[in-house]
C-alpha cells in the first residue's frame, strides 16, 4: 500500500516535472526568506526569556517633566532599592547596577583596552539573573571590595593561555582590581551585556577615581540624599515573589516617594517593566524596535502564503488532467479518505522538497543575517530545540495548507462526472484561481510601493540640509582626563599640514546628549528644557552655521556673560532680537545673538532650544566632567591613515590613560538612519523574491490556458488570427488581473508607508509617481512572464494544435 501511494506520487510529480519545479523553486524560497525572518523575529522575542526568574523580575523606570518637556528614565537613585526592601515583604531581592562607561583597564602584560559593558552591581546578579560563574567560587567571587567577575569571552581575549583569576587589572591607571571569577559570555538574547562586572562595595573607589561626586562636596553618591529616591543613575531590578504584583509595587514605589519628597508632591511617576519586554520597548532609546519585528513577521507570513497559493493553484489548474485518474480510482473502489491522503502526500512529499532546499539555503545565507539587521545571533540558537520546534511547525503547516484545497477539491469530484469530462464548477474554481493570483499581486505591487518610499525617505536624509558642514571633519572624543592637557593638545593638532581648521566644543555630535537644564525665559517668563553647549569661538564658522541675527558686535561673542541661542530656544522663549538677559545657575548671560537651527542628533527627533556659551581660550573647566571632542577639518586627498597615526601619537603624549578614539562626522550622521537603511535593503530582497514566486505561478497558469485552449489557438489561426491577436487573447485576462490589483494595492501601500513615516520628525511626502511606476513595474513583469508562454502558444503550427487530444 505505502509503496503504491510513493509509486503514484513520484509519478505524477515527474509527469507535471515543470508545475513540481514551479511549487518546488516558490515553496524552497518563500520558505528559505521566511525561517530567516522567523529566526530574527525569535531571536528577539526570546529575549531574557531563557533566565530561570525572567517572569518575576522587573526594572524600575519613571516619567518627569522637567522645563515643559516630558522624559522617561530608567535609572533611579541608589538609595531606593534598598528602601523599598525594607518595607515590601514581597521583594525576594534587589540588584542595583551602575554602568560606567567607557572603563579604562590594563592588564599585568601592559595591555590597554577600553570596556564598555563594566557595571557594579549588587552580589545577589549572579542568583537573580541566573548567571553562572565557571571559574572561581561563586561565594567568594564578591566577598570584598576590588574584586572583579569577567565574561569568558574576554578571558579568552586577554589570557589565552593563563589562569586569569588572581590576575590584576587597572581601571583607570589608579586602582587596581583582581579577577576572582570568570562568568559565562552573555547569550545574543540576553538585554544585560556586561562582560566585566564587580560588587556595589567597590563604587565608592570608583566614584573618586573618577570623580563622579565632585558636587557633593566629596560625600559619596551612595549616602546623598538629595534627591534619593527620585533621581538617579543606578538601574534598579527587583525579583518578586509570585503573590506581589508589578502594580502594587508600583504603587508602593510612588507613595514612597511621596512620603519622602517636600509637601508631599513629586515630579516622578514610577513604573515597572517586566524584564522580558524591556527588549522590544519602544519607550526607550535602548533596545529593538517592535514595529520592524512586527512589520517582518507579516512579510514573512505574506511570503509563506505566496507560494502556497503557487501550490494551490497549479495544483487546482491540472484538475481537468487527473479527472479521469480519479474517476477510474473511485469506480474501482477508492474510498474518498484514500484519494484526500493521496493528494495530502504529494503536497507532503512537495513540501518536503522545498523545504530541504530552504533549510540549506538558510544554512548559506544566516550569516549575512546579522550583517542586515544588525543583530548578533549565536549559531547555537539557529539550532536550539526553539527553533527546530518552531521550523518543524512551519513545515506541517504548509504540508496541509497547500494540499487541503486540491485534496478537498479533487478527491470531491464525482467519477461518473469526471470520465465524462463533466468536472462541475469549473468557473467557481477560475473565480477562486483568479482570487489567488489578485492576491499574489496585490501582495507584490504593496512591497514595490513600500520598498520605494523607504528608499525615499533612505535619500531624504542622506541629502537633506542639516543646517552644518559634515564633510571632510574628523571628531576625536576626549575624556575629562584631557581636560587640564587640552590646549597644548588642540595647538598640535592645528601645527599638522593635513588639518586645515580645528575647533572644541563638550557637544560629540550624533554621538552624546546634550546636557539638559530648566532655564526660565527673559520673556515670557516659563520655565523651559534647554540643552548646554560649551565651544570654541570659532565653532560657529567651522561648521559654516548660518546666523538668523548675527552680532552687532562680532567681538561680542566670546566675551564674558555672554552667550548665544538657535532659533528654537528663541521660539519657545518668546525671544524675537539680541540683547535680553537669561540667568543661569544665578549667573547673568546676555543674548548677543540667534543661529539657525541645525541638527545634533536623531533625525527622529525634532531639533531641541540649545544655549551656546562660547570662550575665546580653551577653558578647561567646560570640558572637566564629561570631557568633550576636538573637530577637525582635513585637507582634500589627505593620507587618512598617516593622520590618524600622528593624531594618536600626539593624543597619548598628553592622556595614556584613555584609549585613542575617532569618528568621521559624515558616518556618525549616516548611522543614524542604518535602521532605515537596512530595512531598504530587506525590502529590496523580499519584494524581488515575492515577484519572482508571483511571477512562477503566473507563468506556470499561463502556460496551463495556453495548453488547455491549444484547439482554441488554432482554429483562430486558420480562420485569421495574427499572433498579435492571440498573444492579446491569452494576455489580457491576467493584466486585468494585475491592473485590479495596483487599484487595491495603491490605498493600503499608502496607509501602511503613511503611519510609518509618522515616526521621522523629518519625512518625506508620498509622491504620486510612486504608485505610478510601481503600476508600470507590475504591469511589465506580468506581461513579460505571460507574453513568453503566450507567443510560445501563438507561433505553434495550427495542424498540430487541431490534431492535439
Amino acid at each position: 500500500m505505502l509503496q503504491n501511494f510513493f509509486k503514484i506520487t513520484f509519478r505524477n510529480l515527474w509527469s507535471n516535472r515543470v508545475y513540481c519545479l514551479i511549487n518546488v523553486g516558490s515553496l524552497s524560497l518563500g520558505l528559505a526568506v521566511s525561517m530567516l525572518i522567523l529566526v530574527f523575529v525569535a531571536h528577539e522575542y526570546s529575549y531574557d526569556r531563557f533566565r530561570p526568574n525572567a517572569n518575576r523580575i522587573y526594572r524600575i523606570w519613571s516619567r518627569t517633566q522637567f522645563g515643559g518637556q516630558e522624559y522617561t528614565l530608567t535609572t533611579a537613585a541608589p538609595g531606593l532599592g534598598p528602601e523599598l526592601a525594607k518595607r515590601l515583604p514581597g521583594l525576594e531581592e534587589i540588584v542595583r547596577v551602575f554602568v560606567d562607561q567607557p572603563a579604562t583597564f590594563r592588564t599585568q602584560q601592559r595591555v590597554r583596552f577600553a570596556e564598555n559593558n563594566f557595571a557594579t552591581v549588587d552580589p545577589a546578579f549572579f542568583d537573580v539573573f541566573g548567571v553562572a560563574i565557571k571559574r572561581g567560587n561563586p561565594k567568594k567571587a564578591f566577598d570584598r571590595p576590588m574584586n572583579l567577575v569577567i565574561s569568558e569571552q574576554l578571558a579568552n581575549q586577554y589570557y589565552k593561555n593563563q589562569d586569569p583569576i588572581g590576575q590584576v587589572l587597572m581601571y583607570n591607571d589608579t586602582l587596581a582590581f583582581t579577577v576572582a571569577g570568570v562568568m559565562e559570555t552573555p547569550p545574543s538574547n540576553s538585554t544585560l551585556q556586561f562582560h566585566m562586572l564587580t560588587s556595589t562595595a567597590s563604587f565608592r573607589a570608583i566614584e573618586n577615581a573618577r570623580r563622579l561626586n565632585r558636587y557633593l562636596s566629596g560625600k559619596s553618591i551612595l549616602d546623598n540624599t538629595l534627591h534619593s529616591l527620585e533621581k538617579g543613575d543606578f538601574e534598579t531590578y527587583l525579583l518578586a515573589n509570585d503573590q506581589t504584583s508589578a502594580f502594587s509595587i508600583a504603587q508602593a514605589i510612588n507613595d514612597l516617594i511621596i512620603e519622602r519628597s517636600k509637601d508631599n508632591k513629586s515630579n516622578y511617576r514610577f513604573f515597572l517593566q517586566s524584564l522580558t519586554d524591556i527588549h522590544l520597548s519602544n519607550n526607550f532609546a535602548t533596545g529593538s524596535d517592535s514595529r520592524l519585528v512586527t512589520i517582518l513577521t507579516i512579510v514573512a507570513v505574506l511570503l509563506i502564503i505566496l507560494a502556497l497559493v503557487n501550490y494551490m493553484n497549479l495544483t487546482t489548474a491540472q484538475s481537468t488532467m487527473r479527472a479521469k485518474e480519479i474517476g477510474v480510482r473511485k469506480t474501482s473502489g477508492a474510498s474518498k479518505r484514500s484519494l484526500i491522503v493521496q493528494f495530502y502526500g504529494e503536497s507532503f512529499v512537495t513540501s518536503l522538497i522545498g523545504f530541504a532546499i530552504a533549510v540549506l539555503l538558510v544554512n548559506i545565507t544566516w550569516p549575512y543575517l546579522a550583517i542586515v539587521t544588525q543583530q548578533p545571533i549565536d549559531q547555537q540558537f539557529i539550532y536550539s530545540s526553539l527553533m527546530v520546534s518552531l521550523f518543524a511547525g512551519l513545515f506541517l503547516i504548509c504540508s496541509l495548507a497547500a494540499g487541503s484545497y486540491p485534496a478537498l477539491l479533487l478527491a470531491s469530484l464525482s467519477p461518473v462526472g469526471t470520465l465524462k469530462n463533466q468536472l462541475g464548477s469549473t468557473v467557481q474554481q477560475a473565480y477562486i484561481r483568479k482570487g489567488l493570483v489578485l492576491f499574489q499581486f496585490i501582495t507584490s505591487v504593496s512591497l514595490i510601493i513600500s520598498c520605494l518610499v523607504i528608499q525615499q525617505q533612505v535619500d531624504f536624509f542622506r541629502t537633506m540640509d542639516i543646517g552644518l558642514h559634515r564633510s571632510q571633519v574628523l571628531a576625536l572624543p576626549f575624556d575629562d582626563s584631557m581636560a587640564p592637557r587640552l590646549e597644548p593638545y588642540v595647538k598640535t593638532l592645528e601645527s599638522n599640514p593635513n588639518s586645515q581648521e580645528t575647533t572644541v566644543a563638550d557637544l560629540q555630535f550624533f554621538k552624546r546628549k546634550v546636557t539638559e537644564i530648566p532655564v526660565i525665559s527673559p520673556v515670557t517668563q516659563k520655565e523651559i528644557s534647554v540643552g548646554i553647549v560649551n565651544a570654541d569661538i570659532t565653532f560657529p564658522g567651522f561648521f559654516k552655521l548660518q546666523w538668523a541675527i548675527e552680532p552687532k558686535d562680532i567681538n561680542d561673542l566670546g566675551s564674558p556673560n555672554t552667550l548665544a541661542i538657535n532659533e528654537t530656544t528663541a521660539k519657545r522663549a518668546g525671544i524675537t532680537d539680541v540683547g535680553d538677559t537669561w540667568y543661569i545657575f544665578g549667573q547673568p548671560y546676555k543674548v548677543v545673538g540667534i543661529l539657525k537651527d541645525f541638527v545634533f542628533k536623531s533625525l527622529n527627533d525634532q531639533i531641541g532650544p540649545i544655549l551656546f556659551f562660547t570662550s575665546r581660550q580653551l577653558v578647561y573647566n567646560n570640558y572637566f566632567s564629561l570631557g568633550g571632542c576636538v573637530y577637525i577639518r582635513t585637507q582634500p586627498e589627505t593620507d587618512l591613515s598617516l593622520l590618524l597615526k600622528q593624531i594618536e601619537t600626539a593624543y597619548q603624549r598628553f592622556d595614556r590613560q584613555t584609549p585613542f578614539s575617532y569618528y568621521f562626522l559624515d558616518e556618525a550622521f549616516n548611522s543614524h538612519f542604518k535602521a532605515e537603511q537596512r530595512l531598504s535593503q530587506v525590502f529590496y530582497v523580499i519584494t524581488a523574491i515575492a515577484i519572482f514566486i508571483a511571477c512562477l505561478g503566473l507563468f506556470g497558469l499561463a502556460a496551463f490556458t495556453a495548453d488547455q485552449r491549444t484547439k482554441e489557438i488554432g482554429v483562430r489561426k486558420v480562420l485569421g488570427a495574427s499572433v498579435v491577436s492571440i498573444v492579446g487573447l491569452l494576455s489580457k485576462d491576467f493584466l486585468k488581473l494585475v491592473l485590479v490589483a495596483i487599484v487595491i494595492a495603491s490605498p493600503l501601500a499608502w496607509y501602511a508607508m503613511h503611519r510609518w513615516l509618522q515616526d521621522f520628525a523629518y519625512r518625506v511626502d508620498i509622491s504620486w509617481w510612486i504608485f505610478a511606476l510601481a503600476g508600470l513595474l507590475a504591469v511589465g513583469i506580468a506581461l513579460l512572464t505571460v507574453s513568453f508562454q503566450s507567443i510560445k502558444a501563438a507561433l505553434v503550427n495550427p495542424v498540430k494544435s487541431l490534431k492535439t487530444e
